[in-house]
């Protein structure tokens, strides 16, 4: 009940023109990063995914070959796991949203190519 009357009072103030303050307990985060398996398409769980702009290093957490983080600004992606050859993405921007309440997020997918054996 209590996430029902949320939603209808963020439909509410959209509705009539009003921007939400940002006092909503949510997360919200810069990029989403999916990766796969670049021949088979499977998601590969067990990546490690790092996130780095300016003096900002991060692992991001994620499950199931999604992994998600970060805020506005440009960073370089890179993906690793064990089996496959590293991966990185630079200069993704990720930009705040215009009424300041967190970044609006980039989806980032990563096709990570299994080494030669």
């Amino acid at each position: 009940m209590r996430s029902l009357v949320l939603l209808f009072s963020i439909s509410s103030m959209v509705v009539s023109g009003c921007t939400p303050a940002c006092t909503l307990p949510i997360f919200i985060p810069g990029v989403v990063v999916t990766v796969l398996n670049a021949q088979t398409n499977e998601p590969v769980t067990d990546a490690t995914v790092t996130l780095t702009g300016g003096s900002v290093v991060a692992v991001l957490p994620g499950a199931g070959g999604r992994f998600s983080g970060g805020y506005a600004g440009t960073f370089t992606i890179t993906v690793q796991a064990a089996g496959f050859e590293s991966q990185s993405v630079e200069n993704v921007v990720v930009e705040q949203a215009p009424d300041g309440c967190g970044p609006l997020t980039e989806y980032v997918e990563v096709r990570l190519t299994p080494l030669s054996n």
